[in-house]
C-alpha cells in the first residue's frame, strides 16, 4: 500500500515538473522575438527579459548627439513602457546580451504592433573619401553607431542587429577645450542592408566633397 502511495505521489510529482517545464518554455517562446507599439504620448513593448533598448529619431546623429537618443531596459518578464514619447519615427533597437541576439524595428505609427524576431548581428565595413583633410566622422543615422578617423581610409561597424540602415560621413570642424566640433560638411546617404551573422561590404564609396550640407 505504501508502494502504491508513494509510486502515486511521485507520479503527480513528475507531471507537475513536466506541467511547469511546458509552461516556462511557452514562455520564453513568446518572448523570444521583438513586438513594439507607439501610442499617443508613449511607446510599450515585450523582449526576452533584460534586454538593453535603444530608441532613437530617423534623423539622429550619434557623438555629436543630435536628435532623440533614449536607452532603456526590460523587466524581468520582457516588458517595458516609456511616456512622453510624441509622433516620432524611431528606430527601436533590442539587444539581448544574454543569448547575443538583437532585432532592430521602425516604428512609425499609433496603434501598430511592429514585430522582428532576434537574430544574430552582423557587420559592416566601408571606405570614406573626402577631398578636404580634417577629422571624420562616420555613423549610421538613427542609432548609437559611429566611429571616428582622423583620415579618410576604411571603417567597419560590428554587432549591428539585422536590417536596412542609411550610412553617412561628415567632415568635423576643428575644436577647443573638448567641446564636441560640428559637422562642417556631409556625405551623401548610402544604404547598407545587414544580414544576420553576416559581413555586409559596401560597394559604394562614402565621399565628402565638402558640398553637400545637412541642416538640423
Amino acid at each position: 500500500m505504501n508502494l502504491i502511495r508513494n509510486s502515486s505521489v511521485s507520479l503527480l510529482v513528475i507531471l507537475s515538473v513536466m506541467m511547469y517545464s511546458c509552461i516556462q518554455i511557452a514562455g520564453v517562446e513568446t518572448t523570444n522575438g521583438a513586438t513594439v507599439v507607439m501610442r499617443d504620448n508613449s511607446i510599450e513593448g515585450s523582449t526576452p527579459p533584460f534586454s538593453s533598448i535603444y530608441m532613437f529619431d530617423t534623423g539622429y546623429i550619434p557623438y555629436i548627439d543630435r536628435g532623440l537618443g533614449i536607452v532603456l531596459s526590460s523587466d524581468d518578464e520582457g516588458k517595458f513602457q516609456l511616456d512622453g514619447i510624441g509622433k516620432n519615427v524611431l528606430n527601436v533597437q533590442v539587444v539581448d546580451n544574454v543569448n547575443k541576439v538583437s532585432a532592430h524595428l521602425s516604428v512609425n505609427r499609433q496603434g501598430v504592433e511592429y514585430k522582428s524576431e532576434m537574430r544574430s548581428s552582423g557587420s559592416l565595413q566601408g571606405t570614406v573619401e573626402c577631398t578636404r583633410s580634417g577629422r571624420i566622422l562616420v555613423f549610421i543615422a538613427g542609432t548609437g553607431y559611429y566611429i571616428l578617423l582622423d583620415q579618410q581610409g576604411s571603417f567597419k561597424f560590428n554587432s549591428i542587429p539585422p536590417g536596412s540602415y542609411t550610412v553617412q560621413a561628415a567632415l568635423l570642424a576643428s575644436s577647443l577645450n573638448g567641446v564636441v566640433p560640428a559637422p562642417e560638411s556631409f556625405s551623401e546617404k548610402v544604404t547598407a542592408v545587414i544580414g544576420s551573422d553576416k559581413a555586409t561590404i559596401l560597394n559604394e564609396k562614402i565621399i565628402i566633397s565638402g558640398n553637400y550640407y545637412r541642416g538640423n
